[in-house]
């Protein structure tokens, strides 16, 4: 289940227990989402987003979206593209990612997607 703000997403629930839940933050080093980059399908993963093919036509500032592949709903904003640069054998890009701001969390909505 996924965790947002207004901006977007927060987090996804890890745990739940009666009236309480565990929320790993899309800041969190464990955590894997797959997001959109335009056309393009790849992970985001400790703020930056591999797995996306050298030919993908992306710029800095492009907006990124949940895929709804993993177990996130689709079109979530996550943040945007601030940097994109290639792997060390130039087949895939790198995305590095600025991600929504995450203080003053005062209230935040869980989407359960179904």
């Amino acid at each position: 289940m996924a965790v947002i703000n207004s901006k977007g997403l927060v987090g996804v629930i890890s745990k739940t227990f009666s009236h309480t839940s565990y929320v790993d933050l899309i800041t969190n080093g464990d955590l894997s989402i797959s997001v959109k980059v335009n056309n393009s399908y790849g992970i985001l993963k400790n703020g930056h987003i591999t797995n996306i093919v050298n030919y993908s036509d992306i710029d800095e500032g492009t907006p990124i979206y949940t895929s709804g592949l993993t177990k996130v709903v689709e079109g979530i904003k996550v943040g945007d593209v601030r940097k994109v640069s290639l792997d060390k054998y130039q087949l895939e890009k790198i995305i590095d990612v600025d991600i929504i701001p995450l203080e003053n969390l005062n209230f935040v909505f869980v989407i359960t997607g179904d």
